[in-house]
């Protein structure tokens, strides 16, 4: 059951333990804040924002007592002192040109109908709360904002030509480059950020780098750049799909988004499973990868860097590679008859364990590739293009058979392998498992009957239009037995 919407903070609330003076000096505050907020939303719908007697049909901001939150303090029977102070602030606020009053008829002074904010107090307004005035926040954002112009990424620099020609119209940007304040460090990250290794860079090393504290990042900074990638960055810029679950704000969407741009959770590793050949440059004992000497050695004792070939067909069981190795190494063999991409952890373990032997090379995507896994994708895709024995093997991706796995698919066909195969992803398949398919709701299916009409996704529509009819779909880890589930179909 859910919990009943809470009601909103009253002036009383909000200045425990209550007095006069505290009181007073509370609902002045919110008062004329929520009056400059409506004279703010109004400036941003209206460029020329010149006063009311050079722009003709503006309306003053105002205020309705009885539809606002300070109707319940208003008209509380038990403490009518609240009345009486409110009524106070507002005829001084009167009094000094800032507000005009509107009494409700017959009770002149005591029940206040409507209040407005006057075009000559909005000034006095901004300073009697302590808040910036609407031009002056403009001028700082314009100002923070502009190193932007220069930014190495194409589609950051228009989007600063977007924000910028709204600011010189008064018209303030929305979120993530609304506030002033919140936008420096952002802006900081946005300009470093093209700057970041290939390989990525952790996080929290990251945010110490920028801010001296290693946490600042995640709390002041990440949210706005999560919705700056999600609502601005190109399709083709992103190691992501903008539309894959675009509405998850979980943490592996996170962890995608910001690998994407190089900023990483976790190191990350790259797993794999079969007869492919790598050449690796092994560093000698002298140097480290980069920078300073890792220790003093004699003349004697350093070995030179050696490059090495290396066969994984003898390690069954699968093997994690890190971004720094696949850095120094390169595919020079393929002795396989097929690939084979595996969406989930426990998927690729079955499919190796049961398959042990295959001539086959298996590579776990861990869902949506990241940036280590799109790297080595990439270099396979040109090795399978360029070399002869690898021309013609054919590459096959398993994944749940859900929007997300469509869209994976999808994905590595545009980016990687064009002439990729979805294996165990039919019709065939969901009705071989309907018993261990999962429901969806009403706008799940809605979704899949939306992209079942999309062009890009016409391969799929069987499998859309009966995700879609039947409100079901199917995770990989249903499949208990991979050899079952291909001996059914007649593959491999």
């Amino acid at each position: 059951m859910s919990r009943p919407a809470k009601p909103p903070e009253t002036i009383a609330e909000r200045s425990m333990p209550m007095n006069e003076a505290t009181f007073k000096r509370a609902f002045q505050e919110r008062l004329l804040g929520e009056l400059l907020d409506r004279y703010e939303r109004s400036v941003r719908r209206r460029p020329d924002h010149r006063p009311e007697g050079h722009r003709p049909g503006a309306r003053r901001p105002q205020l309705v007592l009885r539809k606002s939150a300070f109707w319940t303090d208003y008209t509380d029977e038990m403490d009518y002192k609240k009345r009486v102070w409110m009524n106070d602030v507002c005829r001084a606020l009167a009094a000094a040109g800032v507000l005009s009053l509107k009494w409700e008829r017959f009770r002149e002074g005591d029940m206040l109908e409507r209040v407005q904010l006057e075009w000559g107090g909005i000034d006095a307004a901004y300073r009697l709360i302590g808040r910036d005035p609407y031009d002056a926040v403009l001028e700082r954002l314009r100002s923070v904002l502009s190193p932007l112009q220069d930014h190495p990424w194409t589609w950051v620099r228009d989007l600063w030509v977007e924000i910028d020609g709204r600011l010189a119209e008064h018209r303030r940007p929305s979120a993530p480059f609304d506030d002033p304040e919140a936008a420096a460090p952002f802006v900081r990250v946005l300009l470093t950020l093209p700057h970041v290794d290939e390989d990525g860079e952790l996080k929290r090393l990251f945010s110490q780098r920028l801010f001296g504290d290693s946490k600042y990042f995640e709390r002041h900074v990440e949210r706005r750049l999560l919705m700056l990638l999600k609502r601005h960055a190109p399709t083709d810029f992103l190691a992501w799909d903008p539309d894959h679950e675009a509405s998850d704000d979980g943490p592996q969407s996170r962890e995608v988004l910001l690998d994407s741009v190089g900023i990483l959770d976790n190191p990350g590793s790259l797993w794999l499973n079969g007869p492919i050949v790598l050449k690796t440059r092994r560093q000698g004992n002298g140097q480290a990868a980069e920078g300073p000497p890792a220790h003093r050695v004699s003349a004697s004792e350093k070995r030179p860097n050696l490059e090495e070939r290396l066969n994984f067909e003898a390690l069954s069981g699968g093997v994690g590679l890190s971004s720094s190795f696949l850095r120094r190494s390169e595919i020079v063999g393929l002795d396989a008859e097929r690939v084979v991409l595996i969406e989930n952890w426990t998927s690729f373990h079955q499919w190796v364990h049961e398959r042990a032997g295959a001539p086959e090379l298996v590579i776990y995507t861990g869902g949506f590739p990241r940036r280590i896994v799109q790297r080595f994708l990439a270099q396979l895709a040109s090795y399978r293009a360029e070399s002869a024995s690898a021309r013609g093997i054919p590459v096959y991706h398993w994944g749940d058979i859900d929007i997300g796995g469509i869209r994976i698919v999808s994905f590595l066909k545009t980016r990687f392998f064009p002439d990729l195969i979805p294996l165990l992803m039919d019709v065939e398949t969901l009705e071989a498992y309907r018993d261990r398919a999962m429901a969806v709701d009403e706008g799940y299916a809605r979704t899949a009957a939306a992209l079942h009409d999309d062009p890009r996704y016409e391969a799929w529509r069987p499998v859309l239009r009966w995700i879609a009819d039947r409100r079901l779909r199917l995770e990989q880890e249903s499949i208990d037995s991979v050899k079952d589930a291909l001996e059914r179909r007649g593959r491999m």
